[in-house]
């Protein structure tokens, strides 16, 4: 079932020059988005189009932020009907809504709602008793196979809910100097003093050459 996001700020902008509306919305963090609802002002009837982006990517400037979006949905607000705009689940934080206005003038917007199908990570414990770790971030792994994955249609409805430690951040290792590495500096210096040695000897015997002649 859709679930309705809290804490979901957002600001309205009315762009006279293109005669659109602009509604800037942020969610609390990246959250799965499947359903945009406006709650306009009843106090006449409209229709107008509207689009919602999502920041796909951000890059700073010397004038700021500078925002590149992908399309969510589109549709129109409708004075008959619930203005609910939805979407494949997708991963988002931030939001703009673009309400076209054309001549009207703009819409009073009450209020909004950004709802998604939340992801739930199932699972198969033949211990229950035992503690688990769950490692995530390694982009050079491919998705782990396991049977439970054939019987998405047959889970039990009354799952125990698992309760979550402290995330730690592991650091990588840093590589430590062993013995190969302190003989591999040795041969290192080793070669640059014998190729030192030979072009000293190489140019000594150009300039007997040039004294001879």
């Amino acid at each position: 079932t859709l679930q309705n996001y809290s804490n979901v700020k957002y600001v309205v902008q009315n762009d006279k020059g293109k005669k659109q509306t602009k509604i800037e919305v942020v969610l609390p963090f990246q959250l799965p988005v499947s359903m945009v609802k406006l709650f306009v002002k009843k106090d006449f009837d409209y229709f107008r189009t509207v689009s919602v982006d999502y920041v796909l990517d951000s890059f700073r400037t010397e004038k700021g932020w500078r925002y590149e979006y992908s399309p969510l949905s589109s549709g129109a607000l409708n004075s008959k009907s619930d203005n609910a705009l939805y979407a494949q689940n997708t991963i988002a934080q931030k939001l703009l809504i673009t309400v076209d206005n054309m001549d009207n003038r703009p819409l009073g917007i009450d209020s909004l709602t950004v709802a998604g199908y939340p992801y739930k990570l199932v699972g198969y414990f033949v211990d229950s008793t035992a503690q688990f770790v769950m490692c995530y971030g390694n982009t050079s792994i491919g998705m782990p196979q396991y049977d439970i994955d054939h019987f998405k249609n047959e889970l039990p409805e009354n799952i125990a809910t698992l309760s979550l430690g402290e995330e730690l951040k592991l650091s990588a290792n840093k590589s430590q100097s062993g013995p190969t590495t302190s003989l591999n500096k040795v041969w290192l210096w080793v070669v640059m003093i014998v190729l030192i040695l030979l072009l000293g000897f190489f140019a000594f015997k150009m300039m007997k050459k040039t004294d001879a002649q």
